[in-house]
């Protein structure tokens, strides 16, 4: 138990190493005259990617959170609820269920985007990233 909490804890701080190393280089800011947007990743993710939140759901929470500015909560696939968490242009997460959270993140690669998603349980850490297709990109 303890050794998987720091095993987590170890992830976590390594994948906020990777997200500042590309934000200092430039990698991750997203050219404001881009359309892509994290809350549009969000809506329009695969059911392969996310498939406990219905894709009606998730554009529901998306507007009441633009014209109301407020976290609608919604039903998962569960019976449990989601709400989203925190929206930035190029950052969403959403706690999926009380054990899961999914986070998004916007990269630019050039003139290209680079979707990246942190799909968190109790105790793991998935990262895939994708590009603006919702293609896999390949690992190294």
């Amino acid at each position: 138990m303890i050794v998987s909490r720091i095993l987590t804890s170890v992830n976590k701080w390594f994948l906020l190493t990777i997200c500042l190393v590309t934000s200092v280089t430039g990698l991750a800011s997203v050219d404001a005259s881009d359309s892509l947007t994290a809350s549009k990743v969000f809506a329009d993710i695969p059911l392969e990617v996310l498939d406990l939140i219905r894709p009606s759901a998730r554009l529901d929470m998306i507007d009441y959170y633009e014209q109301a500015d407020s976290m609608l909560t919604v039903q998962n696939a569960l019976g449990g609820t989601s709400r989203l968490e925190q929206v930035a242009p190029d950052y969403l997460k959403v706690p999926v269920t009380p054990v899961t959270t999914l986070e998004i993140k916007l990269l630019q690669s050039g003139k290209s985007n680079v979707i990246m998603t942190l799909y968190t349980t109790n105790s793991d850490t998935q990262v895939s990233f994708f590009d603006s297709n919702f293609s896999s990109l390949p690992r190294a």
